[in-house]
């Protein structure tokens, strides 16, 4: 029984990061990109009951994600795993509504990733560009990925659904 759990997330893990790396360009809406594997972390974390799927999911893919999209090695794994441990632990204690929760979870968690992510590379990106960035692309990116992660949460809670 622990296998079949352990094989669904490894392949929908697979295919997760896979989306993203062959076609997540692609699905861009006026310029902002999905995270799809942030998405699929959040709501992993927001369906789990073990704590330890959670994070070993996030600290495997945030490795992957690192490694394929080279945005500075760390700060995907770094990210992940707090918007997988932030989302477990206050999944139960805030709204009695789980979507409602998972709405709010995502846009802010997607929204304190971009700006760590803009704060981290301020080198590159310029002051100047760090406000305007964050409204700009951040944002937008924070909404998208807000509804793709209900989408996976829809999605994950008929194929992670414990049988009785």
């Amino acid at each position: 029984m622990r296998y079949e759990r352990d094989f669904k997330y490894a392949v929908s893990a697979f295919l997760v990061l896979f989306t993203e790396s062959a076609l997540g360009k692609y699905i861009s809406v006026s310029g902002a990109l999905p995270l799809i594997t942030f998405s699929y972390i959040i709501a992993c974390a927001a369906l789990e009951t073990d704590i330890s799927y959670s994070m070993a999911i996030s600290v495997i893919l945030g490795v992957f994600s690192d490694i394929l999209f080279g945005r500075g090695f760390g700060i995907n794994t770094a990210s992940y795993c707090f918007a997988a441990y932030c989302t477990f632990k206050l999944k139960d204690s805030i709204f009695s509504s789980k979507l409602l929760f998972l709405l709010l979870d995502a846009f802010l968690l997607t929204a304190m990733q971009q700006l760590f992510y803009m704060l981290s590379h301020i080198g590159d990106i310029g002051t100047a560009y760090l406000v305007k960035g964050f409204l700009l692309k951040g944002i937008p990116t924070a909404l998208y990925t807000t509804v793709v992660c209900c989408l996976f949460y829809f999605i994950g809670g008929s194929i992670f659904k414990k049988r009785r």
